[in-house]
């Protein structure tokens, strides 16, 4: 067995393993999922629409911190060129954060992809104040409403990882 022994005798730094419980300060653990599966929704009138961009950790305190890294290869597929795409975290059913007035545009407006998707990334600190399992996922929304957004162009890898700072 290999890892790193804390000042509480507790061996850490194997992948999928807490053992012994980490101090304030200290990373608690960390959970991250990764897809480059197609993952596509259409919405009209401002709706968000979930993207198959998900995952779930389990705060050790309620005073936990969970730190949100979500990079997402998103484009839309609109018939105008000022089509863009917006993008929102959710935990559970509660939107978290939003990347409020950052847009990204869709700049070919020929019904596609346009010079290809965009690489985006957000971060956000979360105080989910809890020790059940919270969810987080990312939500995307169009515009003017009248395209449909995508993840996963051509295979290209969309991640969340979510990181708890024990509190």
């Amino acid at each position: 067995m290999s890892g790193i022994v804390n000042t509480t005798g507790a061996v850490s730094g194997i992948v999928g393993t807490t053992v012994g419980t980490p101090a304030s300060g200290e990373v608690g653990q960390i959970e991250s999922f990764t897809t480059n599966n197609t993952n596509s929704g259409t919405e009209s009138g401002g709706t968000w629409v979930a993207l198959d961009l998900t995952d779930s950790i389990t705060p050790a305190t309620t005073s936990s911190k969970i730190l949100v890294i979500a990079s997402i290869t998103g484009a839309s597929v609109a018939s105008v060129q000022a089509e863009c795409i917006r993008y929102k975290i959710y935990r559970d059913s509660t939107p978290v954060y939003d990347a409020a007035n950052a847009w990204y545009q869709n700049i070919d407006g020929s019904n596609h992809f346009g010079p290809g998707a965009r690489p985006i990334t957000m971060c956000y600190l979360d105080s989910p104040s809890t020790t059940s399992a919270v969810a987080y996922t990312v939500y995307c929304q169009t515009r003017l409403g009248n395209a449909c957004t995508y993840m996963g162009i051509s295979s290209a890898e969309s991640t969340i990882t979510l990181i708890e700072k024990i509190s």
